[in-house]
Order: structure tokens, then C-alpha cells, then sequence
């Protein structure tokens, strides 16, 4: 079963990884894991400053590189538990980069914590999990 884990650094989605890990033992079939951390889009005003295409690759670097620091915790703790899995960051809105993503990469299911790194930015911006629920087709398991 391959499922996707959208993690973006906070308490709640290191309980979501620790929940996988323990759906791990009551599964028949073998568990596949495609960590996923979605950073901020590059601010329109850089990109337009910048220009050209080859500058807006040097700009998303240093947010890959951030979405990667964020995802090796949670692909240390899979590993410990002899979970597979593949990291991947998105750079763009989370919540259709997260229905792409497990789209596209035909996941089964999407596993994701019920708030993320800010309860007042969810406010402002409305749940991304509501969001993932909506956009996707998939199952969307919600931990809280």
C-alpha cells in the first residue's frame, strides 16, 4: 500500500508519523511511504524581478533544501521502523500540491495531521487537511 505523509515540521505531523508506523504492524499488505513537505511559493515579486527561469530554479533551492531538513526526522523514524520510504518537496500551495502529489505518484491514501505549525495561520488561510479532503478522491486519514 503506498501511502503519502504529508509532513510540514510541527508536533502534529510527527505524531502522523509515528501513527504510520504503528498501522505498519496491522497491515497484510507491505507499507510504502512517500514523505511529502510542501513549501511556500517564491513571492511573485521575486520571480517577476528575477526573470528569467534559470533564476527562479536558484530561488526554490534554498526551500528545497528547507523541505528536506524537514522531512529527514520523519525519514529516520521510518527507517528505525523498517518502513520504505521516498522524500519529495513540493514548492506551491499545500493542499493541491498534496492531491497532485498523491495523484500522481498513485498513492492509495493520504496521511496527514489535523493542524499544522500555526493555529492562527489556519484561521486566516482555512484548514489545509478540510482543503485535502476536499481536492482529493483519495481516503485522507486525519491525525490529530
Amino acid at each position: 500500500m503506498r501511502v503519502l505523509v504529508a509532513i510540514d515540521g510541527s508536533e502534529h505531523s510527527a505524531r502522523t508519523v509515528k501513527h504510520v508506523i504503528r498501522m505498519k504492524d496491522g497491515m497484510r499488505q507491505k507499507l510504502e511511504v512517500l514523505l511529502l513537505n510542501v513549501q511556500p511559493p517564491i513571492p511573485m515579486k521575486d520571480v517577476l524581478f528575477e526573470g528569467r527561469l534559470s533564476e527562479v530554479h536558484r530561488l526554490e533551492e534554498p526551500l528545497k533544501q528547507q523541505g528536506a531538513r524537514v522531512l529527514a526526522p520523519a525519514a529516520a523514524a521510518l527507517g528505525a521502523a523498517a518502513v520504505e520510504c521516498q522524500s519529495h518537496v513540493e514548492i506551491g500551495e499545500p493542499a493541491p500540491a498534496i492531491a497532485h502529489v498523491a495523484k500522481t505518484h498513485h498513492c492509495e491514501m493520504i496521511v496527514m495531521g489535523t493542524r499544522g505549525m500555526g493555529a492562527m495561520a489556519s484561521v486566516f488561510l482555512g484548514s489545509v487537511a478540510a482543503k485535502v479532503v476536499h481536492l482529493s478522491p483519495l481516503p485522507v486519514l486525519l491525525v490529530p
